[in-house]
């Protein structure tokens, strides 16, 4: 500390202050006053304005600044924003009712994410400002901390170089600061710890979907394990590797392929195909365009089994006679869409014949000679313009009844000459089984070998498989009509193709052909 004329200069313990202290307001001398600053080592930041004020004699007596540094600056951590709950989905709490209590069934919304989305914002660390003291030192800010976040090749960064996007969509996770979007969402069970599960893309179960839970999924659902009593409903297509466990009340629905193990009970429905390895054994199962049953020992038997262009199984009932009904129908939507045709075509007539008059009194106006010479302008121009929106409309009706007659006659032509459904059983087909084909019927009272069913003309055709090659006929005991078509009676035929029928010819003439039949399959 150097005293002159009662002044003395203290620095702050962190260098970065110089204090002057003055006890009156004498004017000092600038090589004074430069000798006080030197010996102090003071030479970053001085204030001039309080040099002037000690040099002029104007600086009231007290403490004032005369020299400030520059602090460092550290700089800021980096950020991790995520745009998904970051909790793992079976650490999350079941929701709660109105009434407070809790539902084990439901842990909430599972995340999903598609191709492009953000699912995250990575805001980079900064870099430090260093700092400068009154003695003109260095002084070092540190760097702000970079808090890691890895991703793989699932995730890349947008053009901004901050927002994170995903390259395919799924399921967004993060763990170990790890990010990444799952093509499937994966559990090992459906049970209380997920609760029923509700997704928008695809799902994996690796082992059971437990009895009394319900999966849903906009994707396709494989499941490792068996499928107990549930409902499931699956928007693409289904691969379960166990089987569906007996349960009358329960169902299983994809929009497209089903691949399973075995069918016991319950309903089974698929937009497209059903691929079973074993058995079906009790159920509703239904797929609009096949059923097949692969290995050699399989076996449709009870319940009701619908398909709209094929069928194939080894057995078919079984040696207990079990009631069993097959169907096969590729004509029924057909004949649907003809009436729904059917009904637009008169809609669209009525239209066309409301309109006529109108259309030519406007017409037989305008091409009179006098129109415009006894027609003022503003009703000449209205009269034209309504003439040319009648015309516009009735053109564009008339377009839209061709199309709609072109798609009734190529629908006429596809029931007339379009290929008929076939059920194909390469082992037994065992009394009791009740055949339904395009709504012809026959009902087996004794068992048959190697046969393949199809329609023709309206009544069945069965050939032997063991002849196929020379296209073998079979007669058999049936009694063949063609039904009509609107969805009621077709209700009501699939209704009495469960029913257990005797055939209508007497049994004599029945058994006749049934041996004929046996002898030409042998």
């Amino acid at each position: 500390m150097n005293l002159l004329n009662n002044i003395s200069i203290t620095v702050s313990e962190d260098k970065l202050q110089a204090i002057i202290n003055t006890s009156d307001n004498l004017p000092l001398e600038r090589t004074d006053l430069e000798q006080m600053l030197q010996e102090q080592n003071i030479v970053f930041g001085i204030n001039e304005d309080t040099i002037e004020q000690l040099l002029n004699g104007t600086l009231n007596p007290g403490e004032h600044l005369i020299a400030q540094g520059i602090p460092p600056q550290n700089g800021e951590k980096s950020q991790n924003e995520f745009f998904f709950n970051t909790l793992p989905y079976l650490e999350r709490e079941s929701i709660k009712r109105e009434d407070d209590s809790v539902n084990y069934h439901n842990k909430g919304e599972i995340d999903y994410v598609l191709t492009g989305d953000i699912v995250a914002k990575v805001t980079p660390a900064t870099e430090g400002i260093h700092g400068t003291n009154v003695h003109g030192e260095e002084l070092l800010a540190e760097n702000g901390e970079i808090i890691p976040l890895l991703f793989n090749k699932t995730i890349a960064f947008a053009d901004d170089n901050q927002n994170l996007i995903a390259l395919n969509s799924g399921h967004p996770v993060l763990k170990n600061n790890q990010l990444e979007i799952q093509t499937a969402f994966e559990v090992l069970n459906v049970d209380y710890d997920t609760g029923n599960i509700d997704y928008k893309g695809n799902l994996l179960i690796l082992e059971n979907i437990r009895t009394g839970f319900d999966v849903k999924t906009q994707g396709n659902l494989e499941v490792r394990g068996a499928i107990h009593h549930t409902n499931t409903y699956v928007k693409g297509n289904i691969i379960c590797r166990g089987g569906k466990i007996p349960g009358e009340e329960d169902s299983i629905i994809a929009e497209g392929d089903i691949s399973i193990a075995y069918i016991e009970g319950g309903l089974v429905a698929s937009g497209d195909t059903i691929t079973v390895k074993e058995h079906i054994i009790n159920s509703q199962t239904t797929a609009k365009i096949a059923i097949i049953c692969k290995r050699k020992d399989a076996v449709i038997v009870g319940g009701t089994t619908k398909a709209g262009e094929l069928i194939q199984t080894f057995d078919l009932g079984s040696p207990h006679e079990t009631k069993t009904t097959v169907i096969l129908d590729n004509v029924s939507e057909k004949f649907a869409k003809l009436k729904e045709i059917e009904k637009e075509l008169r809609e669209k007539s009525k239209l066309l014949a409301e309109g006529l008059n109108d259309f030519l009194h406007l017409g037989k106006l305008i091409k009179n000679k006098n129109f415009l010479i006894k027609t003022n302008k503003e009703q000449a121009v209205k009269i034209l313009s309504t003439y040319s929106y009648i015309k516009s409309t009735r053109t564009a009706l008339l377009e839209a009844t061709q199309l709609l007659r072109q798609e009734k006659e190529r629908i006429q032509t596809s029931i007339q000459f379009g290929k008929s459904p076939e059920l194909y059983v390469y082992g037994t087909i065992h009394p009791k089984v009740h055949v339904v084909i395009n709504h012809a019927r026959i009902s087996l009272r004794s068992a048959l070998s190697n046969i393949k069913f199809s329609v023709f003309n309206n009544e069945i055709q069965i050939h032997s498989l063991k002849h196929i090659e020379n296209e073998t006929a079979l007669e058999v005991d049936a009694t063949i009509e063609m039904k009509p078509h609107n969805q009621e009676e077709i209700n009501k035929e699939e209704a009495a193709a469960a029913e257990d029928q005797e055939p209508t010819q007497d049994t004599e003439q029945t058994q006749q052909k049934e041996k004929l039949v046996a002898e030409a399959t042998c």
